[in-house]
């Protein structure tokens, strides 16, 4: 069950498709000129300066745990959660914008995004987000260590060929969640000049951490082991383009 509760600001219209169309008819008839100041917008969005958007907030709940119903979404335990998004626009004069959004802020996939600046001129960019992989909440392991770099057996530990000679297996067997997640942050800048030419950059730092299996073997032997997953990407996007009426090339850079 999930209550919403929506509020919206007010958003302005433009003309009609089919008012469009009657003035082109008019004007084929007779040339006449046709008085508009009653004409309203019905279904055309058109944005002048000031600001727009909405805020949806309410509560969710989940019945059970599953890690497979909330494998990418945070969704994976049972009980409340807190439902999220809002969208703001800014329109201001010269070309002057920003757009501001905001999703699932409750949830592990939270997600939020800056662009603005001035269109024509230049744009600036801003996104974090989060990703969650619920990959299992019923694996088993008999090693000591699981989420680090060393992983042991335990005391008394019965070596064997195989798991039917293992008798110290059941009695040593521990529950480990297996997940990872991811945080990304991006921030960008594009530049238009008046020369054809237009530049860009963007850098991406990006972690990743938790838990996850690999498949270790020894000749004919082979196991899954439960790993720890820690990693950390820079990544870094410069570029510059020149575009005429004929053609266009583009120079980057990317590491």
């Amino acid at each position: 069950m999930i209550m919403k509760i929506t509020r919206s600001l007010p958003v302005v219209f433009v003309l009609s498709l089919p008012v469009v169309s009657a003035l082109a008819a008019d004007d084929t008839t007779g040339g006449s000129t046709v008085d508009t100041s009653n004409w309203k917008c019905e279904s055309c969005p058109f944005e002048k300066a000031g600001k727009t958007g909405s805020i949806d907030l309410g509560v969710g709940y989940v019945s059970n745990d599953s890690f497979k119903f909330g494998e990418y979404t945070g969704l994976n335990e049972k009980g409340g959660y807190l439902v999220g998004n809002a969208e703001l626009r800014l329109r201001g004069d010269n070309a002057y914008y920003w757009n501001l959004n905001a999703y699932n802020l409750g949830l592990d996939s939270r997600e939020l995004q800056a662009e603005g600046g001035r269109q024509g001129k230049y744009k600036l960019l801003f996104d974090y987000d989060e990703l969650p992989h619920f990959i299992s909440d019923s694996a088993s392991t008999p090693l000591l260590g699981t989420g680090t770099n060393s992983l042991t057996l335990p005391p008394g530990w019965v070596r064997a060929g195989s798991t039917v000679g293992m008798t110290a297996l059941a009695g040593n067997l521990r529950e480990t969640d297996l997940d990872t997640k991811r945080k990304r942050l991006t921030v960008g800048a594009d530049f238009i000049t008046d020369t054809r030419w237009e530049y860009s950059v963007k850098v991406r730092h990006e972690t990743k951490e938790g838990t996850m299996r690999v498949g270790g073997a020894f000749f004919f032997t082979a196991t899954q082991l439960v790993v720890p997953v820690d990693y950390t990407t820079d990544q870094l996007d410069v570029s510059a383009s020149y575009a005429t009426s004929k053609w266009q090339t583009r120079f980057s850079y990317y590491s």
